[in-house]
């Protein structure tokens, strides 16, 4: 069994959700409608996981200018405002960079350019960026991507042997994009 493990654990350390947000703030209230009036279905905490079902309109709210996003809650969809989410508008980056591979060491790295999206809160959809050919080799390798980043809270083990998380702000992929 053990045997079996250690083919598994990197494939699943490399596997990134598709169509998701995290909450970044601390307490962040979900809405029956995409408005700072529509009614609170639930006060979600910093980090809270909900699955995307889309992005709906664009606003300005206190100066900050994001969209809102259609997301699954335990009993009916919601809505939270993008800037307090993983996919917050604000800080992206846009910028053309060439895949380097991914590397399982301390922990799964996903590197291009000078970035290391390994513990990044990726949002890769359906592009599995450590996929390789018959003979092993990384089929992306080389290969150039319109990457959109940008810096999101995620949690991550602290390190020095411990398994304790920690919170920890990290590079991570927001739209990726395969150039021709």
């Amino acid at each position: 069994m053990k045997f079996l493990l250690l083919f598994l654990v990197p494939s699943l350390c490399f596997a990134q959700r598709e169509d998701y947000l995290s909450i970044q703030a601390p307490i962040v209230n979900v809405r029956a409608q995409p408005s700072l009036t529509g009614a609170i279905l639930k006060k979600a905490k910093r980090l809270e996981v909900f699955i995307l079902m889309s992005r709906d309109k664009q606003e300005t709210i206190d100066g900050v200018t994001d969209y809102w996003y259609k997301v699954k809650t335990e009993t009916t969809p919601g809505y939270v405002f993008g800037h307090l989410t993983s996919l917050k508008q604000q800080g992206r980056i846009s910028e053309t960079l060439t895949f380097e591979g991914c590397d399982m060491g301390d922990y799964p790295h996903i590197s291009m350019g000078q970035h290391d999206f390994g513990l990044g809160e990726n949002h890769l959809g359906k592009l599995d960026l450590c996929a390789v050919d018959n003979n092993g080799e990384s089929i992306y390798k080389g290969n150039q991507f319109r990457v959109v980043s940008n810096q999101v809270l995620t949690h991550t083990y602290c390190g020095g042997g411990s398994m304790d998380l920690c919170d920890v702000i990290m590079d991570s992929i927001i739209e990726i994009e395969l150039m021709k």
